[in-house]
């Protein structure tokens, strides 16, 4: 049986639609529907290209045992930040505040029936791994102290919710908590006037802010507002021209690396066995900054980043751009400088 998703427009909620889990868009239904159950919000945000979003899909979404917990504990709502860049912005602050750690995707929020945020993390796999706790565990253990220690958990809400409207834009005067609602029935018209606010009349574009180019589109298509599809239209067609341009190129490379932190790459060399074995390793682990090449053992014609000279043992060179650690002969040094590229990113 398909879910509330099936009916979304969302090509991201669609690929949910055939969870167990018994999952809401984003919306006053799902928000009453916790209230009247008095049951606390599990809020996951992704978006269709997030690899660790599927990876945590099809480990935790579609087995029928973790959705049971879900639809038992929680009232669940999937948001695809593509679709709400308000709502991410909202809940990426509030994990960051809570965790004093960067966000990411997916995001996995827990919240009050009125919406506040009281416990968060990213990715959580189903069973205890990469020092992560498993999210059935978690699950079971957010459900306990939602019934013995409520009120600590609200009052932390509270105070969060609190600082958040000191770092957002506040919509009206009034208890902060109603922020949240209100930030989602104002979303459409504040980001529509952002986006044409920044929007370029004569080589389109939005500032750099692929989200603004996906919410106008969204926004366009649902309410008709013709400047804001102009402005999608123009910001296309502009496309391809500045990529046959080499300095409209060179801006547009610049502009991707200015949003986009490289990942690590990591190129493996040496007996393909041996070599073999060091990815499945690394496969292993959680590590959505880093990028795994194996290469072929008589590999030719390599560009000059991934020319690495050949051993009788496996090797490991860890690049970002065309910089290169010196290489590594075992695979326990090269997850710890996996690790610690990890926590510094």
């Amino acid at each position: 049986m398909r879910n509330r998703l099936a009916d979304e427009t969302s090509p991201y909620l669609q690929q949910h639609a055939g969870n167990p889990v018994d999952w809401y868009p984003w919306g006053e239904e799902a928000l009453a529907r916790a209230r009247a159950t008095d049951r606390p919000i599990l809020l996951s945000v992704g978006y269709s290209a997030c690899h660790w979003c599927h990876v945590m899909a099809h480990e935790c979404f579609e087995d029928n045992d973790t959705a049971a917990l879900m639809n038992r504990h929680f009232v669940n709502i999937k948001v695809d930040r593509e679709e709400r860049p308000d709502i991410d912005q909202i809940y990426q602050t509030a994990h960051q505040l809570l965790t004093r750690r960067a966000g990411g995707w997916p995001l996995t929020m827990f919240l009050t029936p009125e919406g506040k945020p009281f416990f968060g993390g990213t990715y959580f796999p189903k069973r205890s791994r990469y020092n992560l706790p498993g999210f059935d565990d978690l699950l079971r253990r957010v459900a306990e102290a939602w019934r013995a220690q409520r009120e600590p958990l609200i009052a932390q809400g509270d105070a969060l919710v609190r600082q958040l409207a000191e770092t957002l834009p506040a919509p009206h005067d009034g208890d902060p908590g109603d922020m949240l609602a209100s930030a989602a029935e104002q979303a459409g018209p504040r980001l529509r006037d952002a986006a044409m606010q920044s929007f370029d009349a004569v080589n389109g574009g939005f500032g750099g802010e692929a989200s603004m180019f996906d919410a106008l589109l969204r926004h366009a298509q649902a309410t008709g507002d013709a400047a804001a599809r102009d402005a999608v239209l123009l910001t296309l067609r502009r496309m391809p021209e500045a990529l046959r341009v080499p300095l409209g190129f060179a801006t547009l490379v610049a502009a991707l690396a200015e949003c986009h932190s490289l990942p690590a790459l990591v190129v493996l060399t040496g007996p393909g066995a041996a070599t073999s074995a060091w990815r499945a390793g690394l496969a292993g682990r959680y590590l959505p900054g880093s990028m795994v090449l194996q290469l072929p053992e008589h590999a030719t014609g390599l560009p000059q980043v991934l020319a690495k000279p050949v051993g009788a043992g496996p090797q490991a060179w860890v690049c970002r751009g065309p910089q290169c650690l010196p290489p590594l002969a075992d695979i326990e040094s090269l997850l710890a400088c996996l690790s610690r590229d990890e926590a510094d990113a």
